[in-house]
């Protein structure tokens, strides 16, 4: 046998459902920033194509002779080292593609409009921006009204 109702009516199916969701929502971690992964990914790639070109310069240039004193803890073939590092990068070139095509998909799916028409739009309202002619006009206006048409469609 259900409690009574806590108000004047009982709350129905759907909008138990919808509270629940709502709850759901609010506790749900956010999901991880695209931008951020990104910048970090290209970061990473960065630091590891300058270490690859460090290693071939190493490798490159003729090594003075060591003391006989001297050993280095554990050798490292330059070569291997290179190839790993060369590996490394695509895989990372490989995951800054994934995240490009989760941003584009996130973005159609929430209505974001696309940097470039954004730019474009904004070049030709901006103050400190010259006139724009009458072709930067109508292609900001076709660019505008294609995501509003396409946001609307989402809705």
């Amino acid at each position: 046998m259900p409690r009574p109702p806590l108000g004047e009516r009982a709350m129905t199916d759907a909008e138990r459902q919808r509270n629940h969701r709502e709850r759901l929502r609010r506790e749900r971690p956010p999901p991880p920033d695209p931008a951020r992964l990104l910048r970090e990914a290209q970061q990473e790639i960065d630091r590891l194509r300058q270490r690859v070109h460090a290693l071939e310069r190493h490798v490159a240039k003729p090594q003075p002779a060591k003391p006989a004193r001297a050993q280095p803890a554990k050798p490292v073939d330059p070569d291997s080292e290179v190839a790993r590092l060369k590996t490394t990068i695509r895989n990372l070139r490989i995951k800054v593609a994934n995240m490009h095509e989760f941003s584009e998909r996130e973005r159609d799916r929430k209505g974001i409009m696309p940097f470039a028409s954004y730019g474009t739009i904004t070049r030709c309202l901006h103050p400190d921006q010259p006139s724009p002619t009458q072709e930067q006009r109508r292609e900001a206006f076709v660019l505008f009204s294609q995501w509003w048409q396409a946001a609307k469609k989402q809705k």
